[in-house]
């Protein structure tokens, strides 16, 4: 019976040494982004995902905050001549610090996604910029570019 488990560990070690290998063949191209190895960065994404977060999620997370931080607090109140109600009071400010750094932090990734997106937006306008002073080159009237509507 060890025999037979010796043997499949030793096999899906193997496997996973297997597994590993391919995937740093497999990233190997320097793209860092699978087997295309195409990076395509969408300003109008970043600030769609910056838009959801500020006004999806940030609100459900405050909301869900919230409801257990004052049932805490009434609970404590209950307890508060037992020990019980001291680690209630103990966990409920745990919460409130958590839950705050979990805000600042999507807070953070909202102004960084905007910041982003602005970046890339610009460096969009500015290499459009300069291909268009470049002109059209074989004078054939059809050297046209354009960004995507930011809708703004």
């Amino acid at each position: 019976m060890a025999d037979a488990f010796d043997e499949e560990w030793a096999r899906l070690q193997a496997d996973a040494r297997d597994e590993i290998a391919r995937t740093r063949l497999n990233s190997s191209d320097g793209g860092g982004a699978g087997a295309g190895g195409d990076l395509v960065v969408s300003w109008e994404a970043q600030r769609a995902a910056a838009d959801v977060l500020e006004q999806e999620l940030m609100p459900r997370a405050l909301r869900a905050a919230t409801r257990p931080d004052d049932e805490m607090a009434v609970a404590a109140a209950r307890m508060s001549d037992w020990e019980t109600g001291a680690g209630l009071l103990t966990v409920a400010e745990a919460w409130v610090r958590k839950t705050a750094a979990l805000n600042t932090q999507l807070r953070a990734e909202v102004e960084a996604l905007r910041a982003t997106a602005g970046s890339f937006q610009g460096q969009d306008q500015e290499i459009l910029y300069e291909m268009r002073q470049v002109g059209d080159p074989e004078g054939s009237g059809t050297f046209q570019f354009s960004l995507p509507d930011d809708g703004e």
